[in-house]
């Protein structure tokens, strides 16, 4: 990986290796981004929303 990355509150930026394995480490990605770096698949560990919401979505569809 190329290029550098900013992490908030940190003057100093980090490779883009580093910031890839922070965000392993966070769960945030497996991430799958295109040639022109738009995001085709964004994988989690778990869903943001709880059983409750999902069904409350599945009725208004």
């Amino acid at each position: 990986m190329t290029g550098t990355a900013q992490i908030d509150c940190i003057d100093t930026p980090v490779s883009a290796g580093t910031a890839h394995r922070l965000a392993a480490d966070a769960h945030l990605i497996p991430a799958v981004s295109g040639g022109r770096g738009e995001v085709l698949d964004l994988g989690r560990k778990q869903r943001l929303f709880s059983p409750a919401q999902k069904l409350a979505f599945r009725r208004t569809r």
